[in-house]
């Protein structure tokens, strides 16, 4: 059985790769749209704006706003933001992908 800790990491790890597939998710959307538009920005631009953007709407200095560095409630932050989903729908959501992740490192 595992133990508190690291069920605690298991959350964490399960909640950044969420934030971070999600955040991916949002930049990557953005690229394709400038691409049909005709406008030639490199991926890494809008990975860096997009950054840029979300230390803004989340209220944390660009240099800490990295995914790796997120806690669980940073990430459901993040999660929301980039999905527009009340809150509460984004941490049931996390809960059961929690849920999920702890029966397959069984």
């Amino acid at each position: 059985m595992a133990r508190k800790h690291e069920v605690k990491d298991i959350e964490l790890m399960g909640a950044r790769e969420t934030a971070k597939e999600r955040f991916e998710g949002t930049y990557i959307a953005l690229h394709e749209i400038a691409k049909l538009r005709g406008q030639k920005i490199s991926i890494n631009t809008l990975r860096s704006r997009a950054y840029k953007w979300l230390s803004v709407k989340m209220n944390i200095p660009s240099r800490k706003c990295q995914i790796r560095y997120f806690n669980k409630q940073q990430c459901v932050d993040l999660i929301t933001i980039c999905l527009g989903l009340p809150q509460e729908v984004t941490e049931s959501w996390l809960e059961r992908k929690k849920a999920a992740v702890m029966l397959t490192s069984l």
